[in-house]
């Protein structure tokens, strides 16, 4: 088998440690030269596989793109149909808050998402208040976002959005 430093051009340069040695990030990091990006001429890089896996993978997943001089990988968007979110009370509103969940980092970021995408978003919720009971402080997903189109299908249970999203044919 040939040196590693030349078969990869980012190594060509660099003191590479015995052979099949196991680098730390320390050690890694220094092996990058600065101007250098990991990402071209690396296993993502569509000159050496463009990530795939195998010969069945056949989607182009990455395409190399040239700008200033330099090169990137460019990597499409891939549209979200479909955002569900969990929340613990809703309103008619679409104000929906969170007061007993777990976690509530990505939830305005995954309704954006879909709606940014044309998708839909769902929200399971809890329990349904009547307008104006929610406490302002915690509400997540508010009314104005609710008004640029952003209100999600608000469900009490997962059976009650399925019988109104897929209903059944007859």
């Amino acid at each position: 088998m040939a040196d590693a430093s030349a078969q990869h051009p980012l190594l060509a340069s660099a003191r590479l440690p015995a052979k099949g040695k196991i680098v730390t990030a320390a050690e890694a990091v220094r092996l990058i030269r600065d101007g250098d990006t990991i990402a071209t001429d690396g296993f993502a890089d569509p000159r050496f596989g463009g990530g795939r896996l195998n010969a069945r993978t056949t989607v182009e997943l990455v395409r190399l793109l040239p700008l200033d001089g330099q090169e990137y990988l460019f990597y499409p968007a891939r549209p979200i149909n479909v955002g569900i979110i969990r929340a613990t009370t809703a309103d008619s509103d679409g104000n929906l808050s969170m007061e007993r969940e777990a976690l509530t980092l990505e939830v305005l970021a995954i309704a954006m998402a879909a709606h940014n995408s044309g998708g839909l978003v769902i929200a399971q919720v809890e329990r349904i208040a009547d307008r104006g009971a929610l406490n302002p402080r915690q509400v997540k997903m508010g009314e104005a976002l609710a008004a640029r189109g952003l209100a999600p299908y608000i469900y009490e249970s997962a059976a009650e959005a399925r019988a109104h999203l897929l209903p059944l044919e007859s």
